[in-house]
């Protein structure tokens, strides 16, 4: 179930602390991916936990108020091959 649309966006108390003490630093890890991006999170690294890795995202404008995990599949996207035929 979404969250309700008048409840404003979830940011974590931990992430908001460690940017406003440390403004120069541009490098975060994050493990809650149902945070919300914030223009506070703009033009800086931060790592999102996808349950094996970390993955980098540096937020702009267009990831405005989207879920960090929106950018950090828990899935790998599976290719198939194609088959080659044999020459008779």
């Amino acid at each position: 179930m979404s969250r309700s649309k008048w409840k404003p966006g979830y940011i974590s108390y931990s992430l908001v602390k460690r940017i406003l003490t440390s403004p120069q630093k541009n490098n975060f890890e994050v493990e809650e991916r149902d945070t919300t991006v914030f223009p506070l999170l703009y033009n800086k690294s931060i790592r999102v936990y996808n349950g094996k890795i970390f993955k980098v995202i540096v937020p702009d404008e267009n990831y405005l108020y989207f879920k960090l995990g929106c950018f950090a599949n828990p899935r790998a996207s599976i290719q198939h091959k194609k088959k080659v035929e044999k020459n008779k």
